[in-house]
This record gives C-alpha cells, structure tokens and sequence, in this order.
C-alpha cells in the first residue's frame, strides 16, 4: 500500500471510531533529512501514530504538538534544525532543517482534503489541494536541544500536488 493510500486509510478509520485525528506533513527541507516534503505521519487521539517523518529524531516531539492541535484545531508549523547530530547522536540523517506543518483533521480543511483525495485514489487520478488557513498560523523555531528560539504566528499558503501512484510534494512555501 503506498504512503497516499496508508495515510487516507489511517484517517478514515480514526475518524470511524470516532478519535481525533491530526496530519502531520513535512512542507520544506534543508540539507539532509529523513524523509522529503510529502511525506506525513498520522497522530491518532491517546498519541497513537502511523508512519514517521523523523527517522526518531522529532517524531515524538511532532506527536505532542498534534495532541495540542486536535485540543484547539489550530494548525502549527515547526521547524526543526537538526544541524549538529552530536545532541541526538542518532545518525539517521537528521541533520538538516525540517518544517512539519501540523493540522487537525476534524476541521472544514481537514474534510476537504479526506473528500478530494478519497476521489482522486478511486479514480486513479491527479489531484492539486491547496491550503488557504483563516487564522494565523503558529510557528516555534527550535534548536537541536529541543530549546524555543522563536514563537509567533504567520500567514501561509502551502499548495501541495498528489500525482497517482506518489506522495504528495508541496510546491511552495510563503508567507503572505
């Protein structure tokens, strides 16, 4: 089963049961990482997850931030600079800048995109799904010892392309 078809599965069956869900999204990459933009991780209520976008270097940070999001539905973006292995000591090629957008599924954003690419797997076809957020968007900046540099909120756009057969890989990143 591809990552598309694992994720959407995942959800749906959270979403059954009648559990919070939140997506988790690698949206950009710096130097190495783990895994490339596309790729998602999904946090079922109670932290249960599916997938990994860390390697274990971040994932379980990104598993507190979604219980924090499916409390308040408001969307998160970190960004995780993984520059000096040495802290983590992991070697899983985590050493490179990460941004993991994070996001309820139980929002109107959230149902759309269960809606439009449930159609695009059963058709077999392409799908473009663009995320327009109402609210700021809150945004932390850590370092490699899990330390906040920065908080504060911004405005983004992010537009993502799922192709039949393949993951979704954003696009574009901006503030505006």
């Amino acid at each position: 089963m591809n990552e598309l078809k694992m994720v959407y599965s995942a959800i749906g069956k959270a979403r059954d049961e009648g559990q919070k869900v939140a997506m988790a999204t690698v949206v950009a990459v710096k130097g190495s990482a783990y895994r490339r933009p596309g790729a998602r991780m999904i946090v079922v209520e109670g932290e249960q997850s599916v997938g990994m976008l860390g390697g274990g270097c971040f994932d379980t940070d990104v598993k507190e931030i979604a219980m924090e999001v499916l409390n308040t539905e408001v969307p998160k973006l970190r960004l995780y600079n993984m520059a000096d292995d040495e802290v983590w000591g992991l070697g899983l090629g985590c050493n490179g800048s990460v941004y993991v957008l994070i996001e309820s599924m139980l929002t109107d954003l959230g149902q759309e995109w269960l809606q439009r690419v449930g159609q695009s797997l059963e058709n077999r076809n392409g799908l473009w799904i663009q995320h327009r957020f109402s609210k700021p968007l809150n945004f932390d900046y850590f370092d490699e010892n899990m330390k906040c540099l920065y908080s504060g909120t911004i405005w983004i756009c992010i537009l993502k392309r799922t192709c039949r057969y393949k993951r979704a890989a954003p696009l574009s990143l901006m503030n505006g």
